[in-house]
């Protein structure tokens, strides 16, 4: 008899084992399909980077409903980066409606704008002035680069140190959604500086 009970403790104890492995193994499979569904999603939304249709990937990204920690981190970084892009084009129309642009615009598919003129922004379109012909130019035709080397110029110039980081934030994450790395480290660090040198001078 207590052979048996010992057989019987064996054998609960290995199906219980089994079991275990099996339930580790199904949340390994369930984790790894959302990740590629995740991961396809994601691919899928870099697209919406051409026209700076970032409100459409904004609301696609929210829409999923990750399960594991991992997979709703990797869905809030991702989102962090088009909202803050977001934010960077809405400020951009703010710094040049109050400080406006005169210079050469550079169009992603056509000759440059030389000698042109800013003189009214939404987030959407540029009122620009080049000689005597003014006309409204869709933002989606300006180069990534072009945007952010304007944004900077403002962000140098902006004196409030709260308003100083979140323009200079919204510059990185916008620089890295368009694989700008090298250029978003080196405004990051340069923002780091900056802020640092501001807090320490700010009485």
């Amino acid at each position: 008899l207590e052979m048996d009970l010992a057989t019987f403790k064996l054998a609960a104890r290995e199906a219980e084992e089994k079991a275990a492995l099996a339930r580790s193994e199904e949340a390994m499979r369930l984790a790894a399909e959302e990740d590629g569904k995740i991961g396809a999603t994601l691919a899928e939304t870099r697209a919406l980077r051409t026209g700076y249709r970032f409100p459409q990937a904004i609301e696609t990204l929210s829409a999923l409903e990750p399960h594991s920690e991992a997979a709703r981190q990797r869905v809030a970084d991702e989102l962090f980066l088009w909202k803050s892009a977001e934010d960077f084009l809405k400020m951009l129309a703010e710094d040049l409606n109050a400080r406006g642009f005169s210079g050469t615009l550079e169009r992603a598919a056509q000759p440059p704008v030389a000698d042109a003129t800013i003189t009214r922004a939404s987030r959407d379109k540029w009122m620009v002035k080049a000689g005597t012909v003014e006309r409204m130019l869709e933002i989606s035709v300006v180069t990534p680069a072009f945007l952010v080397r304007l944004a900077e110029r403002f962000v140098d110039q902006t004196a409030d140190s709260d308003q100083y980081y979140r323009r200079r934030e919204a510059m990185v994450a916008f620089a890295k959604l368009f694989d700008m790395d090298d250029y978003a480290r080196l405004a990051g660090d340069s923002a780091s500086k900056s802020l640092t040198s501001r807090t320490v001078s700010t009485p």
